[in-house]
């Protein structure tokens, strides 16, 4: 299954205490996309969502916590390949378990996207990370 991202957004403004990244086809209502998110709390924070890990949301927004066993990042041409759990699949109305994200924006959106999605992937408890390879 592949997405063609041509939209992109970062949150990065703290005032939800979250950092997100949404990837998107387009900005409409039918556009297919994610977004992924993790909370900016420290983790003895009440408030810090539990279990602390990052979260994924659809165009539908359905959403589920973790989910992602592996995240492959490949930057000629910029692409990202995730493996989801079956759960993840199920929740988030996938029709496979491993999604590209085929990257089309300009240069300076891609060098926000990369780091992004390694600041969400590496957020939460470590048994509940995926993999990441081709993120350094």
């Amino acid at each position: 299954m592949e997405i063609d991202v041509r939209v992109m957004h970062e949150d990065n403004s703290g005032n939800y205490s979250t950092y997100s990244i949404a990837l998107y086809e387009a900005w409409s209502e039918r556009a297919d996309g994610l977004e992924f998110q993790r909370d900016l709390r420290d983790h003895t924070d009440p408030r810090a969502w539990t279990p602390p890990v990052f979260c994924t949301v659809n165009s539908r927004h359905d959403s589920v916590f973790g989910g992602i066993l592996r995240a492959t990042w490949y930057p000629y041409p910029s692409a990202c390949s995730l493996l989801f759990t079956e759960e993840a699949v199920k929740s988030l109305g996938l029709s496979e378990r491993e999604l590209t994200l085929n990257i089309h924006l300009p240069q300076a959106e891609i060098d926000v996207v990369q780091p992004g999605l390694r600041r969400i992937f590496s957020f939460g408890d470590e048994r509940s990370l995926p993999r990441l390879e081709g993120f350094e």
